[in-house]
């Protein structure tokens, strides 16, 4: 093989095994215009799941969420939540909640769908 070809292949293995990388730090690193709540705590496994989307995602400290998103903690899982208003959510293990915007007087609506 000349050393044109073993060049352009080895580039093209570099950036077939890169690419995955740069597709799902972009879906994370999204941020709405109006975030609703912010992670302060994670401790175990913590998904979120955006109003547009069917897929959990883990959660990572100080990710943020927007009006619609859902939140859930796993078994032997916690997390706390710090909402836009300054009120602070603490959730156990085993809960699923969705965070939406009040559009009467621009408050944070917590809409508990398990656990505590």
């Amino acid at each position: 093989m000349r050393p044109f070809q073993t060049i352009f292949w080895m580039g093209a293995v570099f950036w077939a095994l890169l690419w995955p990388c740069f597709i799902s730090s972009a879906g994370a690193s999204e941020v709405c215009k109006k975030w609703i709540g912010k992670v302060v705590s994670v401790q175990g496994s913590v998904q979120t799941r955006g109003a547009d989307q069917t897929l959990w995602r883990p959660v990572q400290l100080n990710d943020l969420l927007c009006p619609g998103d859902m939140i859930r903690t796993l078994e032997r899982s916690r997390a706390a939540i710090i909402l836009s208003n300054d009120a602070s959510l603490r959730l156990d293990q085993t809960t699923t909640l969705t965070i939406n915007l009040s559009k009467e007087n621009n408050t944070s609506l917590v809409d508990l769908l398990r656990g505590a």
